[in-house]
């Protein structure tokens, strides 16, 4: 059996959280698959991350693993994520949809620039959709 969430290298590990900056404080939740079980985990695990105060944390979802992405997309946005774009040839060699929640007030989204109009349709999309989940 695949494991249900993983950690960076894909181990043996059940869940797997990680820093990827510690002075900017950015976080990200790595889930491989999904259940009841995971979505209980995942919550748990994010909780902690809010309480060591993350600026940012990232939930990115295996596109090829998970096999139910609308039930885990729907629980991640409950949660208060936002769509953030894909990550192609993440972990494992697989694509992912990354989503994101920020967990603070000073982030300047209007100084975000982009080098294309596809650029910038998607920025405006992942910031309508951040507004959208509150």
């Amino acid at each position: 059996m695949r494991n249900a969430l993983v950690n960076k290298a894909f181990g043996n590990k059940a869940f797997g959280h990680k820093a990827l900056r510690k002075l900017t404080f950015v976080a990200a939740l790595t889930l491989g698959a999904w259940d009841r079980k995971i979505a209980t985990d995942a919550v748990a695990h994010l909780r902690t991350l809010l309480a060591e105060h993350y600026d940012v944390i990232y939930a990115d979802l295996d596109l090829e693993a998970i096999a139910d992405l609308d039930d885990a997309v729907d629980e991640v946005r409950a949660q208060g994520f936002s769509y953030a774009g894909l990550w192609l040839d993440g972990p494992g060699g697989h694509d992912h949809l990354r989503l994101q929640r920020l967990n603070c007030t000073d982030v300047a989204l209007d100084a975000i620039r982009t080098a294309s109009p596809a650029g910038e349709n998607l920025r405006e999309f992942v910031l309508a959709d951040r507004d959208a989940v509150g």
